[in-house]
This record gives structure tokens, C-alpha cells and sequence, in this order.
């Protein structure tokens, strides 16, 4: 009985937490690092863990050590993965002490996929403890944060004109009163660099600094994406993404929030929707020197694509220059 009582407190508050957050500013039961581990991860699933390959040793202070890690996924919680995949993955990590891992146990795991590999960021022996976070923080759009106990939405940097829609939601931004939407199920996301207007060997193969983003509905019926809003005229798409880079969180440069009544786009079955977004328009990130690789994540709601670009600053520079000028 004692057991069940504990099971049932926990489950208690975890629903708290849930319900209490749609007054602006309640409190939610989340840290910030949980929230990063898990709440920014493209893929998240539960999976046993089959086999532990340990790799080279970087010669630095702490060192780093890499580990392939090979996991069965039993349930997913976030991406485009499904039960039964035998997932191999890369796991990099600096610190004093070889990383130890529960082999042969379920466990949670938070992870992206970029450049053809999936890059384990979190892992731990699945618990009820453990679970119950998972699933709060898979709860809330990539890119959203915890500030104080308090979620702050990426849109709260444009003060009162962030949000004055009309759609409510179990979370929302303790700032701004913006609901945490997701896309939900039989949506899916694609993300694909956009060729340049001129091809340059070696020096633009990923393009010019464009992303076309697509969300696709892969279901045989009609579908609402909570996420993705329309004024009735146009598709909101610079308030809905967000563009993750560097520990940074971005949204679109020109967004300019959420000023009237909106409604979820409908997409029919095997409906496609497409944008183009501009990186260079982004004022914030370091750009590489000489030439060199930076990572972008694109997400709306709980979906995300990681996209790895080839910047060679003496041809980027000048045209992310032309860009912001516009």
C-alpha cells in the first residue's frame, strides 16, 4: 500500500505541475539543465543498452572520451524513430573519469542526428523519477527555457508584442502568456539547405546561408498543427520557428509576434508546407574563421532538425555583409 501511495503522490505532482503552469508565472518543476538535456533534444526515447565500445581518448586535460553505444528502442517520446530500432550512436564526453554506462538495462536517452550520425547528449537507467521528467520536458517546445522556476518562451525578447492571441494551453510563458504548443502526432519535419545562386567548388556546398523548412502531414486524415499558426491569410512561420545555435536560442530575425486572433494551420493528408529561412540574418552566433563548421537547429514545437553548415568566411562573410543590408 505504502508503495502504491508513493507511486500515486508522484503521479499527483506531476499532473500539479502540469496544470498549475497555465497562470502566468506558476512555477514548474524543472531545471534548467534537465530542461536543456532533454527539453532541446531531436530524438528521445527509452532503449535497452545492448553493447558499450569504448573509443579513442583525446589527449587534453580533463580528457575526452568517445564511446559507441548501441541501443533497442522500446518507447519514443520525441523524433522519427520507432520501437524496435536497433539505434548505433556516438557518445563524446570531457572529464576526469571514464564514463561508466548501465549496459544491459533500459535506459532514457536524449539525442540528434546530424551528418548521418545520432550524438547521444543524455543517458541514465530508466526510473519512475526519471520517466516523469522526461515526459514534462518533452511536454515543451524545443527552444523554450526556464528562468526562475518560470518557462520563458524564445518570443519574450519582444516584450508585450510576444503574444496576444487568443489559444490557450495547459503551459505557458510566465512573461507573455504564449502557450506551449507542439505539432503533435503524424506531423513530420524536414529541413534541406537551399542551393546557392552560384556554385562555387570547395567553397559553398551547403549553400548560401537559406533552409528551406517543411512540415509534412505522413497520416491519412486531416490534421491541426497547434504549433505552426495562421492569421487566417498567411502562415505565421517567423513566429513559430526557432533556430537553436551555439547554446544560443534565436527566433526568426523580422518576427514580430503574435498580434491578433490566429488558429492552428490544417494540413490534409500527405499535405506538404514549406518556408525558407535565412541564417545569415542571425546577429548573435560566432561565425567561423577561415573555414570551419557550425551547427544549426531548426524547431518548431517539439520538432527539430539539426543542420551542420560549411561557413568559409573569406566567401560568407561578404554575403551574410549583403544580407543584413537588405
Amino acid at each position: 500500500m505504502h508503495q502504491r501511495t508513493l507511486i500515486f503522490a508522484g503521479f499527483i505532482c506531476l499532473v500539479s505541475a502540469l496544470s498549475g503552469a497555465d497562470a502566468r508565472g506558476a512555477k514548474l518543476d524543472i531545471d534548467a539543465a534537465t530542461l536543456k538535456t532533454w527539453g532541446e533534444a531531436q530524438y528521445v526515447f527509452s532503449g535497452k543498452l545492448e553493447s558499450v565500445v569504448s573509443g579513442p581518448v583525446g589527449l587534453s586535460n580533463p580528457p575526452v572520451y568517445t564511446t559507441r553505444l548501441e541501443f533497442v528502442v522500446d518507447r519514443v517520446f520525441r523524433g522519427p524513430i520507432k520501437k524496435g530500432d536497433r539505434l548505433k550512436c556516438a557518445h563524446s564526453i570531457r572529464q576526469q573519469q571514464r564514463p561508466v554506462f548501465p549496459q544491459g538495462k533500459v535506459c532514457l536517452v536524449s539525442a540528434s542526428q546530424t551528418r548521418g550520425s545520432i550524438i547521444v547528449h543524455g543517458v541514465e537507467e530508466s526510473t519512475n523519477k526519471a520517466l516523469a521528467k522526461v515526459k514534462l520536458a518533452c511536454s515543451i517546445p524545443i527552444g523554450w527555457s526556464v528562468q526562475q522556476g518560470t518557462l520563458v518562451s524564445p518570443w519574450a525578447t519582444l516584450g508585450d508584442k510576444a503574444w496576444k492571441g487568443d489559444l490557450k494551453g495547459e503551459l505557458v510563458c510566465g512573461k507573455t502568456g504564449r502557450p506551449a504548443l507542439l505539432c503533435g502526432d503524424g506531423i513530420a519535419m524536414s529541413v534541406a539547405n537551399v542551393p546557392p545562386k552560384q556554385a562555387i567548388r570547395w567553397t559553398n556546398p551547403d549553400g548560401d546561408g537559406e533552409y528551406k523548412i517543411t512540415l509534412t502531414n505522413t497520416s491519412k486524415q486531416a490534421k491541426q498543427v497547434p504549433a505552426l499558426l495562421t492569421d487566417g491569410k498567411q502562415v505565421l512561420w517567423n513566429e513559430c520557428i526557432v533556430i537553436l545555435c551555439q547554446n544560443k536560442t534565436y527566433h526568426v530575425p523580422g518576427s514580430r509576434g503574435v498580434q491578433g486572433d490566429v488558429k492552428p494551420v490544417t494540413l490534409q493528408p500527405g499535405q506538404s508546407i514549406s518556408t525558407v529561412v535565412n541564417v545569415f540574418k542571425l546577429k548573435g552566433p560566432n561565425w567561423p574563421r577561415g573555414g570551419y563548421r557550425i551547427a544549426f537547429q531548426f524547431a518548431i514545437g517539439e520538432l527539430s532538425s539539426v543542420q551542420s553548415f560549411y561557413y568559409l568566411s573569406r566567401h560568407h562573410d561578404k554575403v551574410r555583409a549583403a544580407v543584413q543590408g537588405e
